[in-house]
């Protein structure tokens, strides 16, 4: 917004141009206001966070036996965005990374900050070709190691799954481990799906998915890494996302979430929607990949705690008007140039004149009153302009002066002095 005053001083036209800026005031935040970063609770960096360390030490980090999941409804809350708590966002600078965040509603807007949290990068692709995929009318098997390993089914087999998922170390697809040994592992997951006839056509022409009459088969591989992340939060935005790989404890701890009962129907249920609503085979892997991010850190939701951000502070706007300095200076020289030209004007007249003071009374309101209606009265010299009255003086209260409306010859109207004839005698006798 832009405005322009125009000061017109000493015959000269100054032109100042403002314009409204937006000032930001900032204050520390206490910590105690700033619970923004977001941390293992302690149960769960006591230990290496496996299984057996855990129950060993009678701990419960994401899981324990009786209930699956630390707190089921926390999971679910978080899963389902309804947690006042936590949040699982993708805002940052890679939409493939996920992250633990405070809910919106729990982010003052007014602050920014620095703060530290769990991140968790997925990445999947299809690999149905690279399978040997050996299907019938009714069954599927498969051998999707390429080293001698276990990612395989065998459509005789008893105990197979509709959907299964195994774990490794390396891309190499080995032997399936249950426990990480650094901060990333690599995540298989087969699914034989039942659709109906009008979900199948929309995944049914892609090569690495493998349609029957009323099935379809598809095998996904997905790389999954976690972070230690620093982020700056300003004024609502992500400007500065540092990722920094874990230690074993944490995808450890996770670890035990997804593979629980628990965790396992809620990735069953990711890649049957993904199946679903996909067009093809990759955009399966990238909806499952933006799945399993969100349900592996809901997972945890009962098991990360809020705790002060590194720093915080508050923000504050108010707007002022921004003025260039050379007009704004001139124009205060100008004002004061007036100011001491007053005051020297008013020296000399009182130096100089007793004149001035009865020319100052005349021109205040009680002189032009008195000029009006006090008739030759008002014209003697006089340095008290109370004098000019006939009230100030003694002995005349019938010839006071009394001011009254009359109508005047063309029909409006006008005022009039009533009464009041000067009496020359009483002009110097004082009350």
């Amino acid at each position: 917004m832009n405005d322009s005053i125009l000061v017109f001083c000493a015959d000269t036209w100054l032109h100042v141009t403002t314009k409204t800026v937006n000032l930001v005031r900032t204050s520390v935040v206490p910590p105690i206001e700033a619970d923004y970063s977001m941390s293992l609770i302690p149960n769960c960096t006591t230990t290496n966070n496996t299984f057996i360390a855990l129950h060993a030490e009678d701990l419960i980090c994401i899981i324990d036996m009786e209930t699956l999941v630390a707190d089921a409804s926390a999971a679910i809350q978080t899963l389902n965005n309804r947690s006042d708590t936590i949040n699982v966002l993708t805002d940052g600078p890679d939409p493939a990374v996920a992250y633990l965040s405070r809910p919106p509603s729990k982010l003052n807007p007014q602050h920014d900050f620095t703060a530290t949290t769990i991140g968790l990068y997925t990445h999947c692709k299809p690999i149905t070709l690279e399978c040997h995929i050996n299907d019938t009318a009714q069954s599927v098997s498969y051998n999707c190691s390429r080293a001698e390993g276990s990612f395989a089914q065998d459509s005789n087999d008893a105990n197979a799954k509709a959907v299964d998922q195994m774990f490794f170390s390396n891309p190499e697809m080995g032997a399936n481990f249950r426990y990480p040994q650094n901060n990333s592992f690599y995540y298989g997951i087969s699914a034989a799906i039942t659709l109906s006839s009008l979900a199948k056509l929309s995944v049914s022409t892609d090569p690495e998915i493998v349609a029957m009459d009323d099935w379809v088969f598809v095998v996904l591989f997905c790389e999954v890494s976690f972070s230690d992340i620093e982020y700056d939060r300003v004024q609502g935005e992500i400007k500065r996302f540092v990722t920094t790989p874990t230690n074993a404890s944490v995808p450890n701890a996770f670890l035990n979430g997804m593979t629980s009962l628990f965790g396992q129907s809620y990735l069953q249920n990711a890649i049957e929607e993904a199946m679903i609503m996909a067009t093809d085979s990759q955009d399966l892997a990238d909806q499952f990949a933006l799945s399993l991010r969100g349900t592996v850190l809901s997972l945890a939701a009962a098991s990360v705690m809020a705790i002060p951000a590194l720093i915080a502070q508050n923000r504050t706007s108010i707007l002022v008007a921004k003025v260039p300095q050379a007009p704004l200076y001139l124009l205060i020289l100008t004002n004061l140039s007036f100011v001491l030209m007053g005051i020297g004007l008013s020296i000399i007249a009182a130096m100089t004149s007793t004149e001035a003071h009865e020319v100052q009374g005349r021109l205040s309101i009680e002189g032009l009153v008195a000029n009006m209606f006090e008739g030759e009265r008002a014209k003697r010299p006089t340095e008290d302009v109370q004098r000019l009255f006939g009230e100030y003086w003694e002995g005349n209260d019938g010839q006071v002066t009394r001011v009254g409306i009359e109508r005047t010859a063309i029909g409006g109207y006008t005022f009039k002095a009533i009464g009041g004839e000067e009496n020359d005698t009483m002009y110097d006798k004082k009350i």
